[in-house]
């Protein structure tokens, strides 16, 4: 899923904003977990990322549940991390 992420990513970078719908059919819960991951590494900050989610799909937003966020978060500061380091 990472790579996948990265390449999304990567084709919204420089679009100004963008549309883009995201669906999870298994009830999962990866909709909320992708859309965190994506508005982070687009470069909002974690309250931002969150709020933009309840604004978004509010309803996505409280079913995600902490522990999702938990490791999106997880994952974002990586890439954040791996991005800086490559610039550095």
């Amino acid at each position: 899923m990472r790579d996948h992420i990265l390449r999304l990513h990567d084709a919204l970078t420089g679009i100004k904003n963008p549309t883009v719908y995201i669906h999870c059919s298994a009830g999962i819960h990866r909709a909320g977990y992708v859309s965190y991951i994506l508005l982070r590494i687009m470069g909002l900050e974690n309250p931002a990322a969150l709020e933009a989610l309840k604004k978004i799909r509010p309803i996505t937003a409280r079913q995600v549940g902490n522990e999702r966020i938990s490791a999106a978060e997880a994952f974002a500061q990586s890439h954040l991390s791996n991005e800086i380091e490559l610039n550095s």
